[in-house]
């Protein structure tokens, strides 16, 4: 689904430390830190996504300049997330009806055209404990079921009709703002459906591997991340805004 966003593959696809304080210390509020852009470089040229974001932190609105330009506008009531993508003459060309489960992940999405014609859906299958299980797509060519396994928190493979993709994280960070997997989520559904528990690091489906590597800065935001394989490679730069 939405093809404008997806920065180079298609994949099915925080951890809060809580310390005690001493009685003769004062509290200390960390700033909250959300993406306010992303460059991405690809060998098809440049753009810049700038991200807004409501008072309660979620995704307001996302603008992509340069090689890809639109608006993106996330409308919320309820479970429901309305998403429109406008070009840049302002006319509509295309909407997502997002539904949520009780949790606030993605529990089923619609695609429309800009006359509002259905043009795919997806809807996601959870087990007891909110882990993905399966995911359905329908669209023009028919209906296929991904099979999600899931163990130690990550996902650790897709299996879907002769495709299989198998996940690797780095186990020694926590899944944060700037994953990969985590930020395409948010471009495109303006929620999650996958949440792991460590940071991605690779996809590997049939003979191509796709490889994510990350640079920090001195708090442990994520800055950059280059994302490809021997063939094609991506970077992205993320700023951040913190209050």
């Amino acid at each position: 689904m939405k093809k404008s966003v997806r920065l180079s593959i298609a994949a099915v696809c925080s951890v809060a430390l809580l310390g005690g304080v001493s009685s003769c210390k004062k509290d200390k509020t960390e700033p909250t830190c959300r993406i306010n852009t992303a460059s991405t470089i690809t060998s098809a040229g440049n753009s810049l996504l700038t991200l807004s974001y409501l008072s309660d932190g979620r995704l307001s609105s996302v603008t992509s300049t340069g090689v890809t330009s639109f608006n993106r506008t996330f409308t919320y009531s309820g479970n429901m997330i309305n998403i429109i993508d406008r070009d840049t003459t302002g006319a509509v060309t295309a909407t997502y009806d997002v539904t949520l489960n009780a949790q606030g992940n993605v529990n089923s999405a619609i695609t429309k055209n800009a006359t509002g014609a259905i043009q795919s859906s997806m809807s996601m299958i959870y087990d007891g404990n909110n882990r993905l299980q399966y995911l359905i797509s329908s669209g023009t060519t028919g209906t296929d079921t991904t099979k999600v396994i899931v163990a130690e928190g990550n996902v650790t493979s897709t299996i879907a009709n002769s495709d299989i993709s198998v996940f690797s994280y780095y186990h020694d960070k926590y899944f944060m703002d700037g994953d990969y997997l985590k930020f395409i989520q948010m471009l495109n559904f303006g929620a999650l459906y996958v949440v792991n528990r460590n940071l991605l690091k690779s996809i590997a489906t049939n003979t191509t591997t796709t490889n994510i590597a990350y640079e920090f800065d001195n708090a442990g935001k994520i800055v950059k991340a280059t994302v490809g394989d021997t063939t094609n490679m991506q970077t992205i730069n993320y700023t951040y805004q913190c209050n």
